[in-house]
């Protein structure tokens, strides 16, 4: 089965460098990727899950996460995030997928993807605490000098993306806009 998200990420079109690095071999990071999940189920030594919804869309992949123990918090007046909640925290959930309010997260198939477990080594200048974020990503087989040039070139791709600054509407903790619930 060929991941079309995988190699989406892999060419470059989102927001994040560390994903396009990290996506050159998802195992070595702990990125399982299931396709068509029935239930939520978190593989054991999973650092990073990625749930590939083929042929569904947005409200269906949140139908489907909602009614499987995800739940909505509101992050500001106009926007909702996607929770999760497993042994190890509290995750924000990020959804890609052709009908993503954000540029840097629209992908071919429609999928779910969150940390659920912070790894030995995560990049310093991530900063957020008491919540598992998709930046907790491991890094330990990434060269220590070329961590905040690819921190920079996260910043400066997605504002190339986005053809501006990114707001709340952008932010990792921002899942939905409240006008597409």
């Amino acid at each position: 089965m060929k991941d079309k998200n995988l190699e989406y990420i892999r060419r470059g079109k989102t927001g994040c460098v560390f994903a396009t690095i990290l996506s050159r071999n998802p195992s070595k990071v702990g990125w399982v990727r299931i396709f068509n999940p029935s239930v939520v189920d978190i593989p054991d030594g999973s650092f990073i899950v990625s749930y590939i919804f083929e042929g569904k869309d947005k409200s269906e992949v949140i139908e489907w996460a909602l009614a499987n123990g995800m739940y909505m918090e509101e992050t500001s007046d106009d926007t909702l995030g996607l929770r999760y909640k497993g042994e190890n925290g509290v995750s924000w959930v990020q959804y890609f997928g052709p009908e993503s309010h954000v540029a840097t997260r629209r992908s071919p198939e429609s999928e779910l993807l969150f940390c659920v477990k912070l790894p030995k080594k995560y990049y310093w200048k991530v900063g957020f605490s008491g919540v598992l974020h998709l930046a907790h990503a491991s890094v330990e087989h990434i060269k220590e000098k070329s961590l905040d040039v690819i921190w920079e070139g996260c910043f400066n791709r997605t504002k190339k993306l986005l053809g501006y600054k990114p707001t709340i509407k952008e932010a990792a903790k921002t899942t939905l806009l409240k006008e597409d619930e």
